[in-house]
């Protein structure tokens, strides 16, 4: 068989399962048959933007096994179960066709820095996970934060369960967690939250002084928040603006989400309660061993994290699925031939 089975964007919000052949095994290069990918929310918004050609191939949250390498490379046998590091291969970015697909190249494989060999321990939908688990677990070493230390997340989708869990790792103790979902903040619970809340249901300011006590302001005295780190994994100027108001005087706040236009920042009240605000992006290669070292340890369980799993032939409907905030968190492709 040359040919593999492959969802491709062809156009804004236009995914279209077809086949390709399979690529090319050169002397520099491997070749993984993928296990499972799951959805990200980039995916999304690449996929409804258009923001990459037609013909891409997203997927870039991935665990497989090589079944084919080049004779220049060593230290990934056949056979290996591995996952990959997409910010240096660039798969599923634009740059290299992404695990939404039966089997993907990776060139010029670099054991432990841009693909990783996984344990027996960890499962193949846990390999998918090893990627967002690195996001949560960078924004958590940005914060350093110590067992006694308050924090907040706000936002508790997939990257702030990765928060939250990263944080548990760390043996933090006091953990308040905000999002509109019932679901998701039942999740946060059973994953270790202190508190989880609807920001709709209990004022935030409220929630905040219950569980972490009331703070006050240098100069004026005034009633202020008490959080010493508060990670912003929703992307909403709302909640972006409760997490500055959580903040104590010399807290930190971690932004996690993205941005896609500017929000207002009061940048007078910043200074005079000197607060830090400490931008997160991506991962080091150190970060993704690490995050691979908690799931296998078992200090990292992230498997309940996936809400929903659909074969490749239904990729447009679990787009559409993960879309859905109220019912998904993380949706998991199998990948699988049948």
């Amino acid at each position: 068989m040359n040919t593999q089975t492959a969802g491709i964007l062809r156009g804004p919000a236009h995914i279209e399962i077809a086949e390709l052949p399979i690529p090319e095994v050169g002397p520099d290069d491997v070749l993984i048959e993928v296990a499972a990918c799951g959805i990200c929310g980039s995916d999304l918004h690449i996929c409804d933007d258009g923001t990459l050609p037609p013909g891409s191939i997203l997927g870039h949250e991935f665990s497989g096994r090589i079944t084919k390498h080049g004779e220049n490379v060593s230290g990934l046998p056949i056979g290996s179960r591995v996952t990959v590091n997409p910010i240096l291969t660039r798969v599923g970015l634009g740059s290299a066709s992404g695990a939404f697909s039966r089997f993907i190249l990776i060139r010029n494989p670099k054991p432990g820095r841009n693909i990783f060999i996984l344990p027996d321990s960890i499962s193949d939908e846990a390999g998918a996970l090893v990627e967002p688990l690195s996001v949560g677990l960078h924004a958590v070493n940005l914060a350093a934060p110590g067992p006694e230390d308050k924090v907040a997340i706000f936002g508790a989708g997939t990257i702030g369960l990765t928060v939250l869990a990263a944080l548990k790792a760390r043996q933090v103790r006091n953990i308040v967690v905000f999002d509109m979902s019932p679901a998701r903040l039942a999740l946060a619970r059973t994953m270790g939250a202190t508190v989880a809340a609807n920001p709709a249901e209990s004022k935030v300011e409220d929630c905040i002084s219950s569980n972490f006590g009331a703070g006050r302001r240098l100069f004026t005295g005034e009633t202020a928040g008490s959080a010493d780190i508060v990670f912003d994994c929703a992307g909403a100027a709302a909640a972006f603006a409760s997490g500055l108001t959580s903040l104590r005087s010399g807290g930190k706040m971690v932004v996690v989400a993205s941005y896609g236009k500017p929000i207002p920042v009061h940048l007078g009240d910043l200074q005079i309660r000197q607060v830090s605000i400490l931008p997160s992006f991506a991962y080091s290669a150190a970060e993704f061993a690490e995050a691979i070292e908690l799931m296998a340890s078992g200090s990292v369980n992230l498997t309940p994290l996936i809400s929903h799993r659909f074969p490749l032939e239904q990729l447009a409907i679990a787009f559409k699925t993960q879309a859905k905030v109220d019912e998904a968190i993380k949706v998991m492709m199998d990948i699988r031939q049948r």
